[in-house]
């Protein structure tokens, strides 16, 4: 298992045109897929997990990343108000009522319990039937700024950046350290030489916040989490840069000292070209819309495949096709097929 991650980057440093390789972020779609409901996908280890197993076989999805927690971490493991899907329409869990709801919760904020706080004991569970079945261990994050926009809701996060930035800084150095007492548990249980770390940071698109903003508050707990992983021990590293990020990308690239290859993962919004110039010695994972599954005929998808295959042939350090974000849940068989 050791050298697990060394084999992946030997097999994507491969011809598009000849090799393809398919990488699926899809706890909801395989756990749909396989009959069961997008509740099962959040709170059934055990089922989840099959259901994943059971898409990779079916659809031809590499193990990349393997994951049960949902982007409302910050939310969840604070003591917020969270539900699972419960609608037709639902495909994720909801936040109900954050955690922290003005300026006061801020400093009385608690720091989680890294081993039962939110949705860690039912992660544990997961990452213990990968473990089980001899594959690596995929810890999910979201960033540090992530985390803690989701603490107190995006609209509270974007007023302090501009009134009250050290309120921003007091969340964000909490959601750092909060993610490191978890993955500390996941070492400890597991051994950092067979954990690979998923990190994404969708509250950093600049659909959402500046360039200057992101220099301000994300850049430097980006900085400090590379650090910081780079001392654990681990090496192997996705990272989902979500959403419309192409004003950040000169910024990430200025910290990229993490193990490479790594893998990163990009939206339909950024060129793969860029991505691959910042990130040259990394593995381009992407970037197909969800939209374009969720919607299009199966002839569609795989025009729009195949011209995803072809930039990709000219990503030096390699290349994995996926959609931009994650597999919509009730994305049409048939289109994912033709993938």
């Amino acid at each position: 298992m050791d050298d697990w991650w060394e084999k992946l980057a030997a097999t994507y440093r491969f011809d598009p045109m000849t090799t393809m390789a398919l990488g699926s972020i899809d706890t909801g779609f395989t756990s749909v897929a396989a009959g069961l409901s997008v509740a099962d996908a959040f709170k059934d280890p055990e089922k989840s997990f099959n259901a994943r197993l059971e898409g990779e076989k079916r659809f031809g999805f590499a193990p990349l990343p393997r994951i049960i927690r949902h982007t409302i971490l910050g939310a969840h493991d604070f003591g917020g108000d969270v539900r699972l899907p419960s609608s037709p329409l639902d495909q994720a869990m909801k936040v109900v009522a954050h955690p922290v709801r003005d300026e006061s919760g801020v400093l009385a904020l608690e720091a989680p319990d890294p081993k039962t706080a939110g949705g860690i004991e039912t992660a544990m569970q997961f990452s213990r039937l990968q473990h089980r079945t001899g594959g690596i261990v995929w810890f999910h994050h979201r960033s540090p700024f992530t985390m803690a926009a989701n603490i107190c809701g995006m609209g509270w996060f974007g007023r302090w950046m501009i009134r009250k930035p050290d309120l921003c800084d007091h969340l964000i150095d909490m959601a750092f350290d909060h993610i490191f007492n978890v993955l500390d548990y996941w070492i400890e249980t597991f051994g950092s030489e067979n954990i690979a770390v998923y990190n994404s940071s969708p509250m950093e698109s600049n659909q959402l916040i500046s360039p200057k903003h992101f220099e301000r508050f994300a850049l430097p707990s980006h900085q400090k989490y590379i650090n910081r992983l780079n001392r654990s021990g681990i090496t192997r590293y996705f990272f989902h840069i979500c959403g419309e990020q192409k004003r950040n990308l000169p910024y990430l690239s200025t910290i990229a000292d993490w193990h490479h290859p790594a893998i990163i993962s990009i939206g339909h919004e950024v060129e793969i070209s860029e991505a691959a110039r910042f990130f040259p010695e990394d593995i381009i994972y992407g970037n197909v819309d969800p939209q374009i599954i969720q919607s299009a005929s199966p002839q569609k998808v795989d025009e729009i495949c195949r011209k995803t295959l072809e930039q990709g042939q000219n990503v030096d350090a390699g290349f994995i096709l996926a959609l931009g974000c994650d597999l919509p849940v009730f994305a049409p068989v048939e289109n994912v097929y033709a993938i």
